[in-house]
């Protein structure tokens, strides 16, 4: 009897025992719980990389030149500079600067896929040290296309500031090029520009009339087809006459049988 009983309790022991053992396994500890992702970007929807299309927004990876990965440079005159600097980040270890010691059009741009007739906010942190001169575009943020759209523009010096540009696709648009920038073709300026935490979004709608940024609607005319799309389409015309041509081909050799057989 008495084994019985003792045999019962270890039984009941190891019963207790495995059952915090699981309780324990399935507690989250202090890095979160086990199996889940513990980026912020996935965890946190408010965090400023939250669903970003651009690659690098925060300019953290770059190359050997230090130009941030994902981005291409531009510029209108020489002498200005386009590298990550750990000088002034607004967050990690990195933001961009675009330095100009003279007037100029200074930008560092990325080409992302967008869906037609949808709204997208680009936004980021802006810091300008000596940007002018004053009434200028200066800093901003971009769409790269024949019609310049851009933010409000932010010069002189001043601390890290949010600032975004609205826009809506047009139903045609499957891609866009936006950019950070230092003054603009027409409107040149000089001084030293930091960027960082910049995201491009799709909304679910256009933002409220009251909204304190700017909003646009682009049009299919924002966009007109460069040399390469005209050269494209010269390729097709010139593939579709010779396919047609191919296909003709056989039925003027039977007819010309034909005759000959006659």
């Amino acid at each position: 009897m008495r084994k019985r009983r003792d045999k019962a309790e270890k039984s009941r022991h190891w019963r207790v025992l495995l059952f915090a053992l699981l309780l324990w396994a399935a507690l989250p500890g202090p890095d979160g719980p086990p199996g889940y992702p513990q980026h912020e970007e996935v965890l946190d929807p408010f965090h400023w990389n939250w669903k970003n299309l651009l690659v690098n927004g925060g300019f953290e990876e770059a190359g050997l030149d230090l130009i941030p990965t994902g981005w291409v440079a531009g510029y209108q005159n020489e002498g200005s500079r386009i590298a990550v600097s750990s000088e002034h980040p607004c967050s990690g270890r990195y933001a961009l600067e675009i330095t100009s010691p003279v007037p100029n059009d200074v930008w560092l741009a990325q080409r992302v896929r967008v869906k037609p007739n949808t709204n997208y906010r680009l936004s980021g942190w802006v810091l300008t040290r000596s940007v002018g001169p004053a009434g200028r575009i200066g800093a901003n943020f971009s769409l790269i296309a024949p019609g310049f759209y851009h933010s409000p523009d932010i010069t002189g010096n001043s601390i890290w500031l949010y600032t975004e540009i609205n826009f809506r696709t047009h139903s045609r648009q499957k891609e866009v090029t936006v950019a950070v920038r230092l003054g603009r073709a027409d409107a040149p300026v000089f001084g030293t520009a930091y960027f960082d935490q910049v995201s491009l979004v799709e909304l679910d709608g256009p933002p409220p009339p009251d909204h304190p940024h700017r909003y646009v609607l682009l049009a299919p005319a924002d966009f007109p087809p460069g040399k390469t799309s005209r050269a494209r389409a010269s390729f097709l015309i010139f593939l579709v006459a010779l396919g047609a041509a191919a296909a003709l081909l056989p039925c003027h050799s039977r007819t010309r049988r034909r005759r000959e057989a006659k």
